[in-house]
């Protein structure tokens, strides 16, 4: 909770998308400051936004309800890191050090771009976890993969 101003700016300067620098200007803050607790919040949070944007941008674009900011998870395994995602699950890292089973990724990777969608969101943490067992191995420098110690599990009561 105490960096999502890190990685709002990390996510979006990714992709050249100015967010929240302007609601940090010492000036907008210190107006913000300077108002009363129930006329920042009198109708809800962002009031003050909501009122400052009526006179540019139609209502039915600020008064809808949230939706999320989705990754496009889709466009990109089936674009731009199609690629880079099929060479990872062949690194020899990741087949030498056991985590993942070099041939079941293969296969994931084939049964999703054959039209098996659903395996997205699994195809994208295992493209992550091989990438950071590569990564693991590369930082030893020997190429030898990080092997954590089986830990034991507290039975259930």
């Amino acid at each position: 909770p105490d960096d999502l101003q890190v990685k709002m700016d990390r996510a979006s300067m990714r992709v050249s998308l100015e967010v929240r620098s302007p609601l940090l200007d010492h000036r907008v803050a210190r107006f913000g400051a300077e108002l009363a607790t129930r006329t920042k919040f009198g109708n809800g949070p962002k009031t003050i936004l909501r009122e400052a944007l009526a006179r540019f941008v139609p209502r039915r674009l600020f008064e809808r309800p949230k939706h999320g900011f989705s990754v496009p998870m889709r466009t990109w395994l089936s674009g731009p890191l199609r690629d880079v995602v099929h060479e990872a699950f062949r690194q020899r890292s990741v087949v030498e050090c056991g985590w993942l089973n070099s041939a079941t990724l293969l296969r994931l990777e084939r049964d999703y771009h054959a039209g098996r969608t659903e395996l997205s969101a699994m195809l994208w943490l295992l493209f992550v976890l091989a990438r950071f067992v590569d990564r693991t191995a590369a930082a030893s420098g020997s190429g030898v993969c990080f092997k954590p110690k089986p830990v034991e599990l507290p039975k259930a009561a």
